[in-house]
């Protein structure tokens, strides 16, 4: 599944081969600073593991 309505600059065809190779999931992701940009983006917040804690799409107030 790809939850996303960007463009990637990049083949994804290395990222779902490394996924299948490990047999897991993963998600590409980038900091924001911009509230404004944050309300136009889903935001997840991750745990000092780098987990995905949180995922919600479009915040009203991130």
């Amino acid at each position: 599944m790809q939850v996303t309505d960007n463009i990637f600059d990049f083949e994804l065809v290395n990222f779902v081969k490394r996924d299948h190779d490990i047999n897991a999931d993963s998600i590409t992701t980038h900091a924001l600073d911009d509230q404004e940009e944050m309300k136009r983006t889903g935001i997840a917040e991750v745990n000092v593991d780098r987990i995905v804690t949180t995922l919600e799409e479009k915040q009203a107030l991130p």
